[in-house]
């Protein structure tokens, strides 16, 4: 049976009524769409040119013949109210009130604008962040931010600012830390501010850290990056004595922040870096009105050199305005010096400085060494790991809304069946959201976070600090403390020679076997000589290429064997490695925590030369040149320590490759 309709049979047709009216509705509905369409192109094109162009920031200038600063007024708001703030121009003289915002950059990829002074201006994601939770919704706050008060296009403004901003952290009403947005547990957001009093913070951190809710709190504040900037140590330091510690819109003293770092370090294994970095700016606080010492420029860059900064000059600049051994800006901030012009300054000062005199001669080698570091030390990223530390310890889960700091302990223990039915539900409320925050990954990538790490240092370039035109003369009469380790006895074969022939090898053993009759020397000889081959063995390189002769001319004309570096055997079982222009009778003088020793000569007039720098083996186990750390032998009482005077490139050289800084994870 055919349903289908035959080829030549006639279709049923509409009413002829109906066949033009959809027509007429179709021709409407076109016309309608290109009257939206037209309408819609008309209103943006009268938007844009009747809108008037939102003009940049114009920062208003500076007295710079006055001490001056910039405030940001920020304007009441809340929720997705735009920031609106204006900055105005005041000098210190007026005793302006503020507060100094104490914060990390984070990443210059992820931006966000405010208002200020009704032009448009781009700011870093957790500056934007943290204005906008430490907006007050009714009253204006008054805040320093060195981001937006300082022209960061401007360099001459920037090199007249930066000076002044330890005056400005100390001159501040308050300093506020900014650790990010975290959510606190339960027993710090319902806190009043009055309980934070004696011990109740700890008693309450205590009674529900079982949970793992307080631990994770301060697990995330502590591995904030914040604590790795260079910046913040002049911050926090020179901070008066009100300063808050801010995460999301909450904040806590200082002092109650520090009672519960000292707790999570009491509680926690392993002390990370981080948490180490929090305590010595608490000491350091401390210090201010009782050591001197601690604020010397010095003390500053050793204790600190594991801090961050993105310019490489602010890993010396961000320490100089706190240093209370630098009080006539003998060292200039300018951010145009080259790297060796900012490296000659603070030698120069160091040279000249008559704070605590004896221990600047000590320690100028080693500084020397430092400095140069911490110009060139390179860094890395690497992804922030988050442990998981369950769900009762995430204010963000289930799991914690129903049980708050462990409460659901005490109905658990009333009605275990009931408790735990509830404990169960808000475990799969858990994990069916993890399990859709999993999936929703695939659509949405989560924002990838990283933390600043240290790559571990390499060998010093000399060309790097070497080629500059009249390098001894730059600098001359620098003052160095050593001691005296002993004289040369013996200059033995070359490297070269031991390295390439096994014969004058065994005849090196066979002479130190002969020069020491005492059993005891000899054993202590033997053992020195099995470090010193393992220093000169294939991994050589670091070990060598710093023992040369300060003599431009000594190695001309002579044979590659003649120029190598020469074994030798000192007093009281010391061997090590010289000079080829070393001799008999030489002396050999360390440098505190340096693995460096001069070789000195004694010139007609009694006064001593430095005529090349060698290595030593004589205490010690490792496979390195002994590095004195005992600075006894050093101070002016003992009979061993000799005072030297050099130039920039004597000091350059005895200094390369002395500081070795590690990576940091």
């Amino acid at each position: 049976m055919n349903n289908g309709r035959e080829a030549g049979e006639a279709q049923p047709l509409l009413p002829q009524a109906a066949r033009p009216q959809r027509k007429i509705n179709l021709k409407l509905w076109k016309l309608w769409a290109i009257v939206a369409i037209f309408a819609t192109l008309l209103v943006s094109v009268v938007v844009l040119l009747t809108r008037r162009p939102i003009p940049p920031l114009f920062y208003p200038p500076l007295d710079y013949s006055r001490d001056s600063l910039r405030l940001l007024q920020l304007h009441p708001g809340s929720g997705r109210q735009e920031i609106q703030s204006t900055i105005s121009d005041v000098k210190f003289i007026s005793n302006p009130t503020y507060s100094a915002l104490s914060y990390t950059w984070g990443s210059p990829d992820r931006t966000n604008s405010i208002k200020v002074n009704g032009s448009r201006l781009q700011i870093r994601e957790n500056l934007w962040n943290a204005l906008h939770d430490l907006r007050d919704p009714k009253m204006t706050r008054v805040l320093w931010v060195d981001a937006i008060c300082i022209d960061q296009n401007n360099v001459d403004e920037k090199n007249h600012q930066v000076p002044l901003m330890s005056f400005v952290y100390s001159r501040a009403q308050e300093v506020l830390i900014w650790l990010g947005e975290h959510k606190a547990p339960y027993w710090i957001e319902s806190s009043a501010p009055s309980e934070w009093r004696d011990d109740w913070a700890v008693r309450k951190a205590k009674a529900s850290w079982w949970t793992g809710a307080t631990h994770a709190f301060l697990y995330g504040l502590v591995h904030e990056e914040y604590w790795k900037r260079a910046w913040i140590v002049q911050e926090v330091g020179m901070a008066p004595k009100t300063i808050r510690v801010h995460f999301g819109r909450q904040s806590i003293p200082w002092e109650e922040f520090m009672k519960l770092i000292r707790l999570y370090r009491a509680a926690t294994v392993g002390n990370a870096v981080n948490l180490e970095n929090i305590l010595k700016l608490d000491s350091l606080r401390g210090s201010k009105y009782k050591d001197g010492k601690t604020y010397s420029v010095g003390t500053l860059l050793n204790s600190f050199r594991d801090a961050f900064a993105s310019i490489s000059h602010d890993k010396i600049y961000a320490f100089l305005g706190m240093a209370n051994d630098l009080l006539d800006k003998s060292i200039q901030i300018d951010y145009l010096r080259s790297k060796y012009s900012v490296y000659l300054d603070v030698i120069t000062f160091q040279n000249s400085s008559t704070f605590d005199s004896e221990e600047t001669l000590i320690d100028m080698v080693y500084f020397s060494g430092l400095v140069r570091r911490l110009l060139t030390r390179d860094s890395g990223l690497v992804r922030k790991d988050k442990p998981f530390f369950g769900y009762l310890a995430d204010p963000n889960s289930w799991m914690y809304y129903g049980c708050k700091d462990g409460e659901c302990s005490d109905f658990v223990e009333m009605d275990p069946d009931r408790g735990g039915q509830m404990l169960l539900g808000w475990l799969i409320l858990d994990l069916f959201t993890d399990f859709m925050k999993w999936l929703g990954s695939f659509i949405i990538w989560p924002t990838k976070e990283y933390i600043a790490v240290w790559h571990p240092s390499n060998p010093e370039v000399a060309e790097t600090w070497l080629s500059y035109p009249n390098l001894s003369s730059n600098l001359e009469g620098i003052k160095v403390r050593g001691a005296i380790a002993g004289n040369i006895e013996l200059v033995g074969p070359s490297y070269l020679d031991i390295i390439g022939s096994s014969e004058t090898t065994r005849k090196w053993d066979a002479t130190l076997s002969g020069y020491f009759s005492n059993e005891t020397d000899l054993s202590k000889a033997r053992g020195n000589n099995e470090r010193l081959k393992a220093i000169l063995g294939s991994s050589a390189d670091l070990g060598l290429r710093n023992i040369v002769s300060f003599d431009s001319t000594m190695n001309e004309g002579n044979s590659a064997s003649d120029a190598s570096p020469r074994l030798f055997i000192g007093s009281e079982t010391m061997l090590g490695l010289l000079p080829p222009n070393a001799r008999k009778g030489d002396l050999i003088c360390q440098f505190w925590n340096a693995s460096s020793s001069a070789v000195l000569r004694r010139s007609e007039d009694g006064h001593y030369r430095i005529v090349g720098r060698a290595g030593i083996v004589r205490k010690g186990k490792s496979i390195h040149w002994d590095v004195p750390i005992d600075r006894e032998p050093f101070i002016s009482l003992s009979d061993r320590h000799i005072d030297l005077a050099v130039d920039m490139e004597i000091l350059t050289r005895l200094s390369f490759d002395v500081v070795n800084l590690p990576g940091t994870s």
